[in-house]
């Protein structure tokens, strides 16, 4: 996920970008005017993705097993449900330079 941009529609349809930045630290920005941001940090522990934002879900830690599918980033919860997706861009050395629309992954 280092490097890596998510796209998506939040829950109130506002538009929301995520960058993945390789230290461990992720923004956000999300609004029509990107009127709103937030940060926060994103650790891997075995099979599952952490998610912890500073403010934003009331900066509560959200743990997700995570399906990269060509083009869509896909977010399950422990009983294999999705809950979230989004677009995501992969940088240059994600995926061991292997195009993301042709990448099938899970982390």
């Amino acid at each position: 996920m280092s490097g890596a941009t998510l796209l998506y529609r939040e829950v109130n349809g506002w538009p929301c970008t995520i960058n993945y930045h390789p230290d461990g630290t992720m923004s956000g920005q999300r609004g029509f005017a990107n009127e709103d941001s937030d940060s926060g940090r994103w650790p891997v522990e075995g099979a599952r993705f952490y998610r912890r934002w500073d403010r934003w879900v009331y900066g509560e830690e959200k743990a997700y097993f995570i399906v990269i599918d060509g083009d869509k980033i896909k977010f399950f919860n422990d009983q294999q449900q999705i809950v979230d997706s989004a677009y995501v861009r992969l940088a240059d050395n994600a995926g061991g330079g292997r195009d993301p629309r042709r990448a099938r992954r899970s982390l």
